[in-house]
């Protein structure tokens, strides 16, 4: 346990000082990307053209603004993709949205527990993502396992990643908003300005 918050404690600082380092140049959205897309997110499938091309260029101005690493894995471009796609699903309908409270994302291989070990010995590993608070602040974990079944799924509107993000959401107003979170096959918002969202009484 110790040597896996003292890992992911030093990835935090290197995530830190690599942001401080680095200009926000959005890179070029990879043509290939495309299919692994309509492959995987079926919330970019059911775009028209014109829309996808907005969706990608909202995932490269995400992913030039917050820095993702693997623990105890080899990130992947599909690893990056499903995480992106997760950042911009609550969001699409607003015209331009930074995620200004969000730094840097770890992958983990598997689910982990409270104490973030993700041992196959433990069988207390449930937790497939969680926004850092504390020393962990602007932080977000997430499971690689969770979040690859999470876009597999489509016999429920459950999905860890989507899940994060709009915690992340929540996270930026005074009060908890709790936007409902649609099945990737429909549309979260009716308009560019329009959030469809219900608030807890």
């Amino acid at each position: 346990m110790v040597y896996i918050i003292i890992s992911v404690v030093i990835i935090l600082f290197t995530v830190h000082f690599y942001r401080k380092a680095k200009r926000h140049s959005v890179k070029p959205f990879p043509e290939h990307w495309h299919k692994l897309l309509m492959d995987n997110v079926q919330f970019y499938r059911n775009l028209s053209n014109n829309r996808q091309l907005i969706f990608q260029q909202k995932m490269m101005q995400f992913l030039s603004e917050v820095y993702i690493d693997g623990v105890q894995l080899e990130l992947e471009e599909l690893d990056k993709i499903l995480i992106a796609a997760s950042a911009v699903i609550p969001v699409f309908g607003f015209k331009e949205w930074h995620y200004t409270n969000l730094s840097g994302i770890l992958l983990y291989p598997d689910y982990f527990n409270e104490d973030m070990q993700f041992s196959s010995k433990d069988n207390a590993r449930n937790i497939g993502g969680i926004v850092g608070n504390g020393r962990f602040e602007k932080q977000m974990i997430l499971s690689k396992k969770a979040l690859c079944r999470a876009f597999k799924n489509t016999t429920d509107k459950s999905n860890t990643g989507i899940h994060e993000f709009v915690h992340l959401i929540d996270k930026l107003d005074d009060w908890i908003f709790h936007f409902k979170v649609y099945h990737c096959s429909e549309p979260m918002f009716t308009t560019d300005s329009e959030a469809m969202f219900t608030t807890d009484s």
